[in-house]
């Protein structure tokens, strides 16, 4: 039973698009300049399908990284409304301008969002808004 589940919810959308978004896309050109690797399309396409088809409306997603999977995510929820909450939380900053950018730049479009940086610096969102600077330090 847990098997049948599992496969029905990593089944591959077909309503869905195959291609890699746009700032995906770029961001895994930055990881081959830097000589890092990443998942596969495959992996990624059925975390975001799953994603979908699940239409959670509060998420949190450790280990960011550079954001190459999160900009799945948030192609995904571009111009919808029925995500609540989506928290992006990456230990350390060497990745902190790519994903404020990232945040920035796709989540305005958002009801509420959160960065977290190093466990405890945090950029909120509410109503679509971003503050100017860095509002929070734990």
């Amino acid at each position: 039973m847990r098997e049948e589940v599992l496969a029905a919810i990593l089944a591959a959308d077909k309503e869905l698009s195959r291609d890699e978004p746009e700032v995906a896309a770029n961001i895994g050109m930055q990881l081959e300049h830097m000589g890092l690797t990443t998942w596969s399309i495959s992996v990624r396409r059925r975390i975001r399908d799953a994603i979908a088809r699940i239409s959670p409306k509060n998420i949190i997603h450790t280990g960011a990284a550079i954001g190459h999977l999160t900009a799945w995510l948030l192609d995904y929820y571009e111009g919808r409304d029925d995500l609540e909450n989506f928290q992006i939380i990456e230990e350390g900053n060497r990745f902190a301008v790519i994903l404020t950018r990232l945040v920035r730049g796709i989540l305005q479009f958002q009801p509420a969002s959160r960065l977290v940086l190093r466990g405890c610096l945090q950029v909120n969102s509410r109503h679509g808004r971003f503050p100017k600077r860095v509002t929070h330090r734990c």
